[in-house]
């Protein structure tokens, strides 16, 4: 629960019409062994997660809360995004310009970005066209 940010008193059980209660086996419940029986994971959506802690300055949450029209008449929907902190390594500087006043690094654009082939064809390459 802790991975989709839901309280754990959302979550519910139920076997049939009967609400699952905490410390009960299935055998409690009234299944014999060997039976197949479906149970339904409940959750409710209505309650609100847990409030966060606040957030030191330059430090990333774990997720942000996105309010989204969802159109005419239709109100505004709450999603959680998630937010992948594998990529906050610090980029490889591959060249640029250093202020010497105060240290500011700016980085030359092409040396960020992937170069394009000259030539999207081998054969074309290798012809007098070219």
């Amino acid at each position: 629960y802790k991975d989709l940010h839901i309280l754990p008193n959302a979550i519910s059980l139920r076997l049939g019409a009967a609400e699952w209660q905490p410390g009960l086996t299935l055998a409690d419940m009234g299944v014999k062994a060997g039976e197949e029986v479906e149970i339904e994971l409940v959750i409710d959506l209505g309650s609100k997660p847990a409030a966060r802690a606040p957030m030191e300055p330059g430090v990333l949450p774990e997720y942000i809360e996105v309010h989204v029209e969802m159109g005419p008449g239709q109100g505004v929907s709450l999603i959680q995004v998630h937010i992948d902190k594998e990529q906050q390594a610090k980029k490889p500087y591959l060249g640029g310009f250093r202020d010497k006043r105060h240290g500011t690094i700016f980085h030359h654009a092409f040396t960020q970005t992937p170069r394009k082939p000259k030539y999207s064809e081998a054969d074309r390459k290798l012809s007098r066209e070219t």
